[in-house]
């Protein structure tokens, strides 16, 4: 009884891979390779039929996937606008889409329009954790450094001085007279 189950086991056995075999290759042409079970390999030109800008990852999509790999390097991005908004009053802040892949953007250019096709080229920075991958590329594309000139003591000393002592003698007026 031991030995006709065993038997049967190993024909059913058998009869599974040989199915298993005839699906697998009845899905891919004959001289390609057997790829993934159902032929769907993307790799093999022969199955491929995807034109050549489809099979390459778009710069938005390989930034997003590995941020960490272009941190520090100035960029060029297309996407669609998404959540568009102000940063500060002349920063401009939202996030390019493409597909499943998104970058946050920030720029001092003219405020984008909700869902078109914006192009930036700016310096790709990381923030989130370095461990685990759970860092997030932005993109920044601003003027470097924000020029400011602090005022001379000769523009603010009338305010100091002239101004401090009308106000005193106001002031002073003021008591005197009640």
């Amino acid at each position: 009884m031991r030995r006709l189950m065993g038997c049967g086991l190993t024909i059913l056995m058998l009869i599974g891979a040989f199915l298993f075999v005839r699906q697998w290759r009845s899905t891919t042409p004959w001289a390609v390779g057997t790829g993934d079970i159902q032929g769907k390999s993307k790799d093999l030109p022969a199955r491929d039929a995807r034109g050549v800008g489809t099979k390459t990852k778009s710069t938005l999509a390989q930034i997003a996937s590995d941020p960490t790999r272009f941190e520090g390097r100035r960029m060029t991005v297309t996407g669609r606008v998404r959540g568009a908004g102000k940063y500060a009053s002349n920063r401009n802040i939202y996030t390019l889409a493409e597909g499943d892949y998104r970058i946050l953007v920030v720029d001092d250019k003219k405020p984008p329009r909700e869902y078109w096709t914006r192009t930036v080229s700016g310096e790709v920075k990381v923030f989130g954790p370095k461990v685990g991958g759970l860092n997030r590329a932005y993109l920044v594309d601003v003027k470097q450094g924000i020029k400011i000139n602090p005022p001379q003591w000769s523009e603010v000393s009338h305010f100091f001085t002239e101004k401090y002592q009308r106000v005193k003698a106001g002031v002073d007026e003021e008591l005197t007279n009640r």
